[in-house]
């Protein structure tokens, strides 16, 4: 019982802390890049010097666990994958109170 006390605490921890990134910056999670563009992605880099004896599944798994900004950055970094960059104004933009607007309502239906 104790043990399942500190799963669920454990789990309520990681759902606060996914909230404080959200409310800090929806970037900052994996919200823009769909699974369809990553998979794109990697066969693109590929192209790349850097890249070129890589596996794409791996460069795949890689981003996918990255957040919005970081693919981004990589975006930005490497010129077959640059046109899958963010435009300005997602980068400035901080919906603080409209993704907790939306984000609120289902946390209390769990």
């Amino acid at each position: 019982m104790a043990s399942e006390h500190h799963a669920t605490r454990d789990k309520a921890a990681g759902m606060l802390m996914q909230l404080r990134k959200l409310a800090n910056h929806p970037l900052l999670h994996r919200i823009k890049y769909t699974d369809e563009m990553l998979h794109k992605m990697a066969a693109l880099m590929l192209k790349e010097p850097s890249h070129r004896d890589a596996d794409a599944k791996l460069i795949q798994e890689d981003m996918a666990v990255m957040s919005d900004f970081e693919l981004h950055k990589l975006c930005r970094m490497y010129r077959s994958v640059e046109k899958f960059s963010l435009p300005p104004e997602e980068l400035l933009m901080s919906a603080k109170f409209e993704m907790l607007d939306k984000l609120l309502p289902t946390m209390k239906e769990n």
